[in-house]
């Protein structure tokens, strides 16, 4: 596994970040054996939105996927992110939009 992310634009509290990470298992008999994603991200101080493409291959094909999400901080200790996804496999295209609501105690 190969993993990598680096700082691309910095002014006060925002900035923009890449990232860049691969796998691959020798063991193709497993379920998922390469896998390779890059994508990069925006952040202040109240807000966390990014983009990032996937691959996977598995033993019963391809996979890839975009995901676009937006995290937004409403409060000190909540806050909320949605999410969207375009997966295409040999099975179709496929979409999802899901929200994760976050509680800081």
């Amino acid at each position: 596994w190969i993993y990598g992310e680096q700082t691309i634009w910095s002014v006060d509290d925002k900035n923009i970040s890449a990232m860049l990470q691969y796998s691959e298992n020798t063991n193709h008999s497993n379920g998922c054996y390469r896998f390779a994603e890059a994508g990069c991200a925006y952040k202040d101080s109240k807000n966390e939105c990014g983009i990032s493409a996937q691959y996977a291959r598995f033993n019963q094909g391809t996979e890839c996927s975009l995901e676009l999400t937006w995290k937004r901080q409403l409060t000190e200790s909540i806050a909320l992110q949605p999410y969207f996804q375009y997966i295409n496999n040999k099975n179709g295209d496929f979409t999802v939009l899901c929200t994760r609501l976050y509680y800081s105690f």
